[in-house]
């Protein structure tokens, strides 16, 4: 277990692992020095069982897991969302182990082809209208990352420009025509201020041209997705984890970290109500939004803080809780006793957290089922795994 303390213990894990699998050429010509993929120098099938070797050695047999890995439906093109970084005159993803450095991209093979399309289309004119890009060595220039969002179920398209504050008025106007050129092949357009030194994507809304939104499905439901709405990036199989996820729910339940509303309102015509908790306000309401789009009447949201939510007198039959990578600290875990839920629906985009959490929850609540995985992220070490605890 200690040994994959950090992201670099668990990389090194795979590198060392992937020796033993016969290699292939991969798909993508940049992949031996972009840090966007890690795993395409084997087989699909390969990468799977490379993955459950990796659950199993950190599992050790203390909890037991399903025997596969349930696998995507598309093991390329998959991704909801790319951030792709602008800088020294590249547009791209950074260098595999220097983060220092951009590779400047002419395919890439998480995204479908026509967002990639896209991506090739948008290079040209930041190039043809000398947009000036952002050095985040020196924190100097204007554009910094442009963000694609695609909707696999309905095939929206949604570009988002982030930016420092213009240089110049020129550079101003230059950047209003990309975007009114981008419109022409997305329906959602946005220009993102973002001056801080911190180096991500977010920022405040400038403008936006075309819809102030795209729309995913999954199964029944249909979902608001906004510039900074979280989303999985792996549509085709979530929805099999959220059916696997709405098996287990029932009666009063309560979704931990809930986000936008997503497992709530998806599990909400198994239940007699669902209350969300989430900390960031801007997704509480982009919660109710959802619900208000689905007609789902027996949700509430709230902007809380867990541990201070769970604080309060609450009964619930269910906890779904899908926490961030970190995990959940002791003091969530010891008010999650407090309550006494009858069942636990833990889902988990790192592994290594959910075991800690395990073993606190261990004394109080049991397996009722082996783990399951998902892998969400083909290409990469990452997966996502689930797990059903009830009551002892």
């Amino acid at each position: 277990m200690e040994k994959f303390r950090t992201t670099l213990s668990i990389r090194k894990f795979f590198d060392k692992l992937k020796s033993d699998y016969q290699k292939v050429d991969p798909r993508c010509a940049h992949f031996n020095e972009c840090g966007g993929c890690s795993l395409q120098d084997i087989s699909y099938e390969d990468q799977l069982d490379l993955k459950e070797r990796f659950l199993r050695e950190l599992f050790d047999g203390q909890f037991e897991l399903e025997s596969q890995i349930h696998l995507s439906p598309q093991p390329f093109y998959y991704r909801h969302r790319m951030d792709y970084t602008c800088a020294f005159s590249h547009i791209g993803l950074r260098k595999r182990d220097d983060y220092t450095e951009v590779i400047d991209l002419n395919e890439c093979h998480l995204l479908s082809p026509r967002a990639v399309e896209l991506l090739m289309f948008i290079k040209r004119r930041v190039k043809e209208l000398e947009i000036q890009d952002y050095n985040f060595l020196e924190h100097a220039g204007f554009l910094r990352y442009v963000v694609l969002r695609e909707a696999k179920f309905t095939n929206d398209l949604m570009v988002a420009f982030t930016a420092a504050s213009p240089v110049s008025d020129h550079q101003h106007d230059r950047l209003l025509q990309l975007m009114e050129d981008t419109l022409e092949k997305a329906l959602s357009v946005y220009w993102l201020k973002h001056e801080w030194v911190n180096d991500h994507f977010y920022g405040e809304t400038v403008k936006y041209l075309g819809k102030p939104h795209i729309i995913e499905k999954l199964g029944t439901y249909q979902f608001i997705i906004k510039p900074d709405t979280f989303f999985q990036s792996n549509p085709f199989l979530i929805r099999k984890a959220y059916d696997d996820i709405k098996e287990h729910v029932y009666g009063r339940a309560l979704d931990l970290y809930c986000g936008t509303g997503i497992i709530a309102i998806y599990v909400s015509d198994v239940c007699k109500h669902v209350i969300g908790v989430e900390l960031v306000n801007a997704s509480i309401e982009a919660a109710k939004e959802n619900a208000r789009l689905n007609g789902v009447e027996n949700v509430l949201f709230y902007a809380d803080d867990v541990a201070e939510f769970l604080k309060g007198k609450h009964r619930f039959d269910v906890m779904v809780i899908d926490p961030p990578r970190s995990g959940m600290s002791k003091n969530i875990i010891r008010h999650i006793k407090r309550i006494a839920p009858k069942r636990i629906v833990y889902m988990s985009c790192n592994p290594v957290t959910q075991f800690d959490d395990l073993k606190r929850l261990y004394d109080d609540y049991k397996l009722e089922r082996p783990i399951r995985a998902y892998d969400m992220f083909p290409q990469t070490y990452h997966l996502e795994t689930l797990a059903i605890l009830s009551r002892r």
